[in-house]
C-alpha cells in the first residue's frame, strides 16, 4: 500500500478503535519503508507491533 493510500484510510477512519485484520507493507513512491498500514483503518504498525498483534491472534485461536 502507498503511503499517501494509507494516510487518506486513516484519515477517513478517524479515532474510532480498529482490530486491524489485515495489514500491507508501506511504500513510498515504490520503496519499502518497513513498516506496515492496517488495510481497514491505516494506522502504521512497526513489525515489533505486527509481530505482537499476530502473536495475539494465534494464543487465542483455540486448536
Amino acid at each position: 500500500m502507498e503511503y499517501s493510500e494509507a494516510l487518506k484510510l486513516k484519515e477517513r477512519w478517524g479515532k474510532a478503535p480498529c482490530d486491524h485484520p489485515e495489514f500491507e507493507k508501506v511504500y513510498f513512491f515504490g520503496t519499502y519503508l518497513v513498516n506496515y498500514a492496517c488495510t481497514k483503518c491505516g494506522a502504521d504498525l512497526t513489525i515489533p507491533r505486527k509481530l505482537e498483534i499476530e502473536e495475539a491472534r494465534k494464543k487465542k485461536k483455540i486448536p
